[in-house]
């Protein structure tokens, strides 16, 4: 019994232990069967991934197809479009440089008309400004504006009275001409004999001092042509600075030579005072003298000198200088014409050219129309070239993803595969 009872106990103890094995095979079992069913669900899961990739690859090849077939067509269309745009191009080149080259002749001509209207506005003006002169100049004239009232009253009664106006010559002031760099000097030194009033013998002069007398106009001096003589300086010492005798430095008729050599062929004029004393003094002061400011020395030794008020118009000259400036005006009426002539032909000569060149511009904006056109049109066709090019390598990116991605899923499964065999072994 004692053997039977050990011999028991030892079987016990070996059920025991078996059963203790078979307890730990079983929880190995089930913790296998877990590990088996989430490497399974792994597996499923690699499963479909691939799927969708496979698919979805199938998807991106279909749109690349499309994509690939519309960029080929687009490319074509570019390709066109620039042979064409590369010919206008050229064309437009072509006449930018061609109107760049007759712009420059444009403006050649522009540049020489615009001298001629130039030259034609500036004689115009001056043409205005002289004509305004005679215009005011006639009128002091016409009202005998600077006259002592005796002489004004000579003159006008000239303008009507025929007994009168027989005798009458004229006035010193309107019968000489002078130089104006003299015209100061010769002034001062015709004094009041400026307005003297040259007639063509005694009667006349008479006649009009009975005309002043008999109506109360004042007083005049006449210089009657048949009894006024004089005489010029024949020898003098010079100095620096003498300038000539002044009947020598005035124009006149020469009728009244011996009127003008006894107002003023005694008197010498020089530059200025300093050397009007020094030929005083060198002659003696024997005779007048007077320097271009006006200053005055007589042989009596006097000096008459000073500031000279201005005058808006001198009597001296006036009627003279009323004809020069009427005669400037018709030159330059006369130029003004020609240059006028000289641009209408020079125009009508180059009227052709510019004729051509306004075709040209024409021709060029039209151009530059067509240019920006198809510029327009070969920038849409890049954009659209350039968008397609994007979206199929993005496509193409998209399928090299996908393909590692299934290879990835791929790699993955046959592991999971490999563990799940393990597994199933160890169960075994």
């Amino acid at each position: 019994l004692a053997e039977k009872q050990a011999e028991l106990n030892k079987i016990t103890q070996t059920l025991s232990s078996k059963a203790k094995e078979i307890e730990e095979k079983k929880k190995i079992i089930e913790e296998n069967t877990e590990l088996k069913y989430e490497l399974q669900q792994k597996l499923n899961e690699q499963e479909i991934t691939i799927k969708n990739a496979n698919d979805r690859i199938k998807q991106l090849e279909k749109d690349l197809v499309s994509i690939i077939s519309n960029l080929d067509r687009n490319r074509i269309i570019k390709n066109e479009r620039l042979l064409q745009f590369k010919e206008i191009e050229n064309n437009r080149n072509k006449s930018i440089i061609e109107l760049s080259a007759k712009q420059e002749q444009i403006n050649q001509i522009e540049l020489k008309i615009k001298s001629f209207d130039e030259k034609i506005n500036l004689y115009q003006s001056e043409k205005r400004i002289k004509e305004s002169k005679v215009k005011f100049l006639e009128e002091l004239e016409r009202e005998k504006e600077g006259y002592a009232k005796a002489v004004k009253s000579i003159i006008t009664e000239c303008e009507k009275n025929h007994e009168i106006k027989q005798g009458y010559k004229g006035v010193i002031a309107n019968i000489i001409k002078v130089d104006n760099r003299y015209a100061t000097a010769i002034e001062m030194l015709l004094g009041a004999s400026i307005q003297n009033i040259v007639t063509k013998a005694e009667q006349d002069a008479k006649t009009m001092i009975e005309y002043l007398r008999n109506n109360n106009l004042g007083r005049a001096s006449f210089l009657p042509m048949t009894t006024v003589k004089g005489n010029k300086l024949d020898r003098y010492k010079s100095v620096d600075g003498t300038i000539g005798i002044a009947s020598d430095l005035i124009s006149y008729e020469k009728e009244y030579d011996g009127i003008m050599q006894n107002l003023l062929g005694k008197a010498v004029i020089v530059d200025s005072m300093e050397n009007a004393i020094k030929l005083a003094k060198e002659n003696r002061y024997s005779f007048r003298i007077a320097t271009l400011e006006g200053d005055i020395i007589t042989p009596s030794g006097s000096m008459t000198g000073g500031s000279i008020a201005k005058k808006t118009s001198n009597i001296l000259g006036r009627t003279e200088e009323i004809k020069t400036l009427k005669q400037e005006v018709i030159k330059l009426e006369n130029s003004i014409k020609e240059l006028e002539e000289q641009k209408e032909e020079f125009s009508k000569s180059n009227a052709e050219q510019i004729e051509s060149i306004e075709k040209l511009k024409a021709e060029m904006q039209q151009s530059e129309i067509i240019f920006a056109t198809e510029q327009e049109k070969m920038n849409s066709i890049n954009k659209e070239v350039t968008s397609l090019e994007n979206e199929k390598n993005k496509k193409q990116q998209e399928i090299t993803n996908h393909n590692k991605n299934i290879e990835t899923s791929n790699n993955n499964k046959n592991q999971f595969l490999e563990e799940i065999e393990k597994i199933v072994e160890n169960s075994r």
